[in-house]
């Protein structure tokens, strides 16, 4: 089973992704499959799921697409920020067993972004969520954690120039 990314849902978005090398193994509505090369997944909105991971003894390649519905830059921006500010954070063991920050005012800022985007942790209830990154994330960001650092953003090519 993966670690890298939570089981989760998007309430508007879909998120297609397509084998290009390797087996793979995903989940979708609650139900673990497998994909072979060629194959391409499809996850709705309103399904949670897992993405992609390594099934084989060797190298495993997708491509993952997005469809936010509406062009939306800032939630590509953030989306994409928030992943990699949380592999920042692991390379210095500020994340936990869950991949998650390990400060929980950091863990609110971060929830605050994916939040607002429409993103999801399918084991707690979506209003629970909406009222930690209310609050939590509020105070978070109050104290000067964010969901996404744009230091962490500079050599990936998606810095906003700030």
């Amino acid at each position: 089973m993966p670690a890298a990314i939570l089981e989760h849902v998007h309430t508007k978005w879909t998120e297609t992704f397509r084998i290009l090398h390797g087996s793979a193994r995903y989940k979708l509505g609650g139900e673990e499959k497998t994909a072979e090369e060629g194959d391409e997944i499809v996850m709705p909105p309103m399904v949670k799921h897992i993405h992609p991971w390594n099934d084989g003894i060797g190298p495993m390649a997708y491509t993952q697409t997005v469809d936010c519905g509406e062009a939306d830059p800032e939630a590509a921006y953030d989306i994409v920020g928030v992943f990699t500010t949380i592999h920042a954070l692991s390379r210095v063991g500020k994340v936990n067993k869950k991949g998650l920050p390990r400060n929980p005012l950091q863990f609110g800022a971060t929830l605050r972004t994916l939040v607002k985007h429409g993103g999801f942790d399918a084991a707690v209830p979506i209003g629970v969520q909406r009222f930690v990154a209310a609050t939590l994330g509020r105070i978070g960001e109050w104290c000067g954690y964010r969901g996404v650092y744009p230091h962490f953003l500079i050599h990936s090519g998606l810095s906003d120039g700030n």
